[in-house]
């Protein structure tokens, strides 16, 4: 939910409901190539505080990959260095 809240704040948008909600789960392999848990979670945002997007988020074992928000200018996608923009 940090993770969420950051990129939300980042992009200049308001996080939703101040939850996420888990949408898929599976086993997958990190880069030391262990068995660890892969989660993704879903949640909403708004751009002024009456419109609501999707946002979402990737975790694998304990570390976020990305959060992705659906922006209606187009993506934005944050990772654990940075936040990309995409057009």
């Amino acid at each position: 939910m940090q993770q969420c809240t950051r990129a939300c704040q980042a992009a200049r948008v308001q996080f939703l409901d101040q939850t996420v909600a888990l949408s898929r789960l599976r086993m997958a392999r990190d880069v030391r190539g262990r068995l660890v848990l892969q989660r993704w979670y879903s949640f909403d945002f708004s751009t002024d505080g009456y419109n609501r997007y999707r946002g979402s988020a990737a975790v694998l074992g304990a570390h976020v990959e990305f959060v992705r928000l659906e922006h209606p200018d187009g993506p934005f996608i944050m990772t654990p260095e940075k936040l990309h923009v995409v057009h």
